[in-house]
């Protein structure tokens, strides 16, 4: 607590860190210092009787020094009151030599002190100048005094002697540590500034790195999205165009166009589940999709993807085994949810062979929800599984030559991250995918993305 105390206090003399310079914080915590320094050399000549023009001359001084502190803390003159302190030190300091006792009293002692000072507060450029500046002050009273040592005034018995060095020794280490103790304490105010400066730096730094590789995605999503409306779109369209010119003008009959029709119909389906992936995902990349997160109870919503995969799924003989209960939750986007799991269901249809299985489950995992669907189709390679989630150009055709454009697992990462989930995949080549996604349990905060 007194550690405290005295750090608000320094704090309070020295003035704000954001404000003063760590050697003005310094500088108005040596007049402080000082002026009580002065005061308790003058309580000492007056206990042992020192020529009373001595007190006279450190009064002078420390009221010049007041002044200087009030013009550095409130005025913020900072340089031009440090020469001025440094010229008022010596001219009273030079006084007090002869007037209390030279080399045998204690002025050498607050000479050292004020040396500390200076070198504390002097800009680095100057330094070396008043630091000889204050050597050869101390050199030139010894001198003088020296070739007229009648100039000083002794002390009159050993014992005032005793009592003067005595004193003015523990002010001047006192005045020392206060000094030293605010100088490290400053110092350390400065360090963890400049750790801040440097993790802030840093931040910035990656704020800036992310910013740039969503600019570098933000134009892979435009290529590929680009790619896929010139190939996968128009694709089909053209086909569908190309049939209805040839049955218009007679050159095919209605059992021709009957047959030919039924591959392009595979292709225009695929076409309007492309188009809906496109829709949400220039959505959420372009207009930013706020979400808004409900109770999403699994079993209740897995009717309606039965039902609206049954014909693709009974087209290929494949078996959709639900395995999902009623006690399974979670708080997310309804529609992003919906949008991400008909694309790992068509997917799953899409990869399996004919008379195959595929397996719908949910559970609980602490505080997730976790989602999957597995079947045993073909499977991925590790190295396409590396490919699954990113915005390389990646699509196989599936096991009854169904097309794709690898777009539809993108927008499911997006939508799952963007819930606060994760999405991942348990694949052998050969042996068939499981797919799986967590969403939170319970409730939690979510804001828009753009």
């Amino acid at each position: 607590m007194l550690r405290k105390f005295f750090s608000k206090l320094l704090s309070i003399i020295a003035g704000d860190n954001n404000k003063f310079s760590l050697e003005n914080r310094i500088f108005n915590i040596t007049c402080i210092v000082t002026i009580l320094l002065a005061f308790g050399a003058i309580v000492l000549n007056l206990i042992n009787n020192i020529d009373w023009r001595l007190n006279i001359i450190i009064i002078i001084t420390e009221t010049g020094i007041i002044i200087l502190y009030y013009l550095s803390r409130f005025k913020h003159k900072f340089q031009s009151t440090v020469v001025a302190f440094i010229s008022l030190c010596y001219i009273g300091l030079g006084i007090g030599w002869f007037y209390n006792s030279g080399s045998q009293g204690p002025v050498i002692y607050i000479i050292t002190f004020f040396l500390i000072v200076f070198i504390s507060i002097i800009n680095i450029r100057y330094r070396s100048y008043w630091i000889f500046s204050c050597v050869a002050f101390t050199v030139s009273l010894f001198v003088i005094e020296y070739y007229h040592p009648e100039w000083v005034d002794n002390y009159q018995s050993r014992e005032n002697r005793f009592i003067d060095l005595i004193g003015t020794y523990l002010l001047v280490m006192i005045s020392i540590v206060t000094v030293v103790l605010s100088i490290r304490n400053n110092y350390e105010y400065e360090r963890k500034k400049a750790q801040r400066h440097k993790e802030e730096i840093t931040l910035q730094n990656q704020l800036i790195s992310q910013q740039y590789k969503n600019l570098e995605n933000q134009d892979l999503i435009k290529i590929k999205v680009f790619s896929i409306i010139s190939h996968d779109l128009r694709g089909p369209l053209t086909s569908l165009q190309g049939l209805l010119n040839l049955f218009n003008e007679k050159l095919i009959g209605t059992e021709e166009f009957t047959e030919l029709s039924t591959e392009i119909t595979e292709r225009v389906r695929h076409n309007l589940q492309l188009l809906d992936n496109l829709l949400y995902w220039s959505n959420s990349q372009m207009l930013g999709l706020k979400v808004e997160a409900v109770e999403i109870v699994f079993n209740n919503m897995m009717d309606e993807f039965l039902h609206l995969l049954k014909p693709e799924a009974e087209s290929k003989h494949i078996i959709i085994e639900n395995n999902i209960n009623g006690e399974v939750s979670a708080y997310a986007d309804i529609n992003m949810v919906k949008v991400v799991i008909r694309n790992l269901l068509s997917n799953a249809i899409k990869f399996t062979r004919p008379f195959g299985k595929i397996k719908i489950s949910c559970r609980n995992d602490g505080e997730a929800a976790i989602f999957s669907v597995e079947d045993n189709g073909v499977g991925i390679s590790s190295e396409n599984q590396m490919k699954l989630f990113s915005m390389d150009h990646f699509s196989t055709k599936g096991t009854a030559n169904e097309i794709g454009t690898g777009l539809g697992l993108i927008l499911c990462k997006d939508f799952i991250e963007r819930n606060g989930g994760k999405i991942w995949t348990i694949s052998e080549l050969g042996k068939g995918s499981v797919f799986s996604f967590s969403l939170p349990r319970f409730k939690v905060f979510h804001s828009e993305i753009n």
